[in-house]
């Protein structure tokens, strides 16, 4: 596939007339139906006999279905013809600018325009699929390029965000590959016009690689002059060598120096050193004084590889302007925020799972809980990322935004933090030092609710509990409801609930099934909505288990403070756990496999009637048997009543129906 990207049409390009008097000769020579074929053999990179047969075969027809009766003796003409480079064994291309000017001409023709360049990318994905997963390099590399080819016409952004990653990972050492893969992406100048900053870096990449560091300082020069919304479209930013900004550092009198490093040096320089210690930044000023100037300065590349050396990887910038808002308010600002992570989310692969528009929410708290989640997301996968949110005309959310929203940035930047590291800094500052399995425990009682922590972590500061290692985790969380702070920031969280997540939370402690929820006051959609909400508003959060979902809160501690809120009366049983609670207090005694079972499979059926066949099959496995069956399923009933307390009678939950078997009563699902 070296012949392929390293051919001679790839270092020498017609000029666009004599491309045109090629053209023009093949159609004199030929007719213009031969030239059907060739407009439709323009469109893949390169060609095999075999694609070019069947592309031949394959386009027959206009889009309006009318026949073109090209011959089958076309595709020999072309092979022969000066319009065909062969470059490799039985591996033919066409001049750039040919290529170019055909496929011009394809695409204004009204006979095919736009929609057949996507039937040919279409063709083309289909017929390099199996080729993508060849053991040949060769083979595997040709089938990638005409793959980006097809994507270049018909998905562009697409197709450039993955040369930008081809691009970006280059080994420097490498001065072919560098070639070659610059020259590729140049290929397709033609289709991917809307990202000339990636066109031009990779020119500058080629000449660079080539030896020639003018030319290559120049196109540098201008890739850090154009604008760079496209490449933020692809979620990539792209960093001058460093043997090109040693050269530029020693020529202080290029336009570089002039235009970048001269440029409010002093600003720069408190800005940069202010993120690099981990601060946030402030810029006031009248208007008109170059505000908006200074923040475009910031997030160019060239700033970034000059003040931030080799920290820069690490930093990711992300522009936007209030003036962009057509209604300034929190919600705006958490969904263009969350908007502008979706490149580096598609980059990681965690858009799948994240995908819910950020415009379309209309919803304040869940605007704000997606922002979280995906800013959590990116973090969980690079840790040494640090996000920097540039937020030019700030005095409109000043102005037209509650104060809350102030409060919920701070809180996002504490909550990108460990909380590990957070949490041991809260005991620093009330001046204890605490172990590690120490706060692993208090962590995984509360989460990682940064106003439910730091109240707690002053609970234990103020001897609330004298020793986490020490003592059960009931007795720990009794103890913190007993703490007033900790109970408001309970209190806050559940009054901003809506009715339907309160009642959910009731349902879903400790892994109750989605399903299951659907009872009494609303439906199953409503009730998933619900969930929906609640996680991702980070309450609840969803698991697999087999092949349900499974939901649980968060916060054990948060569990707790809503079982005292509610008055449990009834029997719960914790399924995971194999736990039985009667009124809201877990049952000492510990219930044997198939008492389990037995209430298991009446809660499954609550308030119905199960007939002795039925619980048979489901405790016991086996087909009941009258005469042997009933005495041992009622001497099971009688142990599981004494096992509960259910030994009145009549008996509260666990009913013998006579003449048609048992029934269980008074059952709440899972305990909170």
């Amino acid at each position: 596939m070296a012949e392929l990207i390293n051919s001679s049409s790839l270092k020498h390009r017609e000029r666009p007339e004599v491309a045109q008097k090629r053209i023009a000769a093949f159609r004199k020579r030929f007719g213009e139906v031969h030239l059907l074929l060739v407009q439709h053999a323009a469109f893949p990179l390169a060609f095999t006999p075999d694609l070019l047969y069947r592309l031949w075969a394959n386009f027959q027809r206009d889009i309006h279905g009318k026949n073109l009766n090209i011959p089958w003796i076309a595709v020999a003409d072309l092979l022969l013809s000066p319009l065909c480079n062969e470059v490799g064994q039985e591996l033919y291309e066409m001049d750039i600018t040919i290529r170019n000017e055909l496929l011009k001409i394809l695409q204004a023709h009204p006979e095919f325009g736009q929609q057949r360049i996507e039937e040919l990318s279409n063709f083309l994905l289909n017929y390099i699929q199996q080729h993508l997963y060849s053991n040949d390099p060769d083979i595997h590399e040709f089938a990638k390029v005409q793959r980006w080819t097809a994507l270049a016409y018909t998905q562009p952004t697409k197709a450039a965000r993955e040369l930008a990653k081809v691009l970006t990972e280059l080994d420097q050492n490498d001065k072919v590959e560098q070639i070659r893969v610059a020259s590729l992406i140049e290929t397709f100048a033609e289709p991917l016009s809307g990202f000339a900053p990636l066109i031009a870096y990779a020119r500058g990449i080629g000449h660079l690689a080539r030896g020639d560091v003018r030319d290559a300082i120049s196109l540098f020069v201008n890739f850090m002059n154009m604008e760079k919304n496209s490449l933020e479209r692809i979620g990539y930013n792209f960093y001058l060598p460093n043997e090109i900004l040693s050269e530029m550092k020693r020529e202080q009198d290029t336009s570089f120096a002039r235009s970048y490093l001269g440029f409010r040096p002093d600003d720069v320089n408190h800005v940069m050193q202010s993120l690099l210690a981990g601060m946030s930044c402030l810029l006031v000023g009248v208007s008109g004084v170059g505000k908006t100037s200074l923040l475009q300065h910031l997030v160019s590349l060239p700033v970034h590889e000059y003040y931030l050396g080799k920290n820069k990887d690490r930093f990711i910038f992300l522009s936007f302007n209030a003036n962009e808002l057509t209604r300034p308010s929190a919600l705006a600002y958490y969904s263009h925020m969350s908007l502008l992570l979706e490149p580096i989310l598609a980059d990681y692969q965690l858009l799948s799972s994240l995908d819910k528009n950020s415009l379309a929410i209309t919803n304040e708290e869940v605007a704000k809980q997606l922002l979280f989640e995906r800013v959590e997301s990116i973090l969980s996968l690079c840790e040494q990322c640090i996000l920097v949110f540039v937020l030019d005309e700030f005095d409109v959310a000043f102005a037209k935004v509650e104060p809350q929203f102030f409060y919920v940035l701070q809180e996002l930047r504490s909550r990108v933090k460990d909380a590990m590291e957070i949490t041991q800094k809260n005991f620093a500052d009330g001046g204890m030092v605490c172990s590690d399995k120490s706060l692993q425990i208090l962590l995984r009682l509360i989460g990682s609710h940064p106003g439910i922590l730091k109240a707690a972590v002053r609970a234990v500061v103020n001897g609330c509990v004298v020793n986490l290692e020490e003592e059960t985790e009931v007795h720990i969380i009794g103890k913190l409801l007993l703490d007033r702070a900790i109970v408001n920031m309970c209190e806050n969280l559940w009054s901003s609930l809506s009715e339907i997540e309160k009642y959910c939370l009731k349902k879903i402690q400790n892994g109750m099934v989605a399903t299951n929820l659907a009872v009494e006051k609303y439906s199953v959609t409503e009730v998933n909505e619900a969930l929906k909400e609640l996680v991702l508003k980070g309450i609840v959060i969803e698991e697999k288990h087999h092949s349900d979902k499974v939901y649980r809160c968060f916060s054990s501690l948060l569990v707790s403070y809503i079982a005292q809120q509610i008055p449990v009366l009834g029997l719960q049983l914790d399924i995971s756990r194999q736990q039985v609670w009667i009124d809201g207090t877990r049952r000492a005694n510990h219930l044997t496999p198939k008492e389990f079972q037995l209430l298991r499979f009446l809660a499954e059926h609550a308030g119905e009637v199960c007939s002795r066949e039925e619980t048979t099959r489901a405790v016991y496995g086996e087909v009941h048997d009258p005469r042997s069956d009933d005495a041992r399923l009622d001497a099971l009933v009688e142990r599981v009543r004494k096992s509960i307390g259910d030994d009145s009678r009549p008996p509260r939950f666990l009913e013998t129906v006579r003449g048609a078997g048992h029934r269980l009563k008074e059952y709440l699902g899972e305990p909170f």
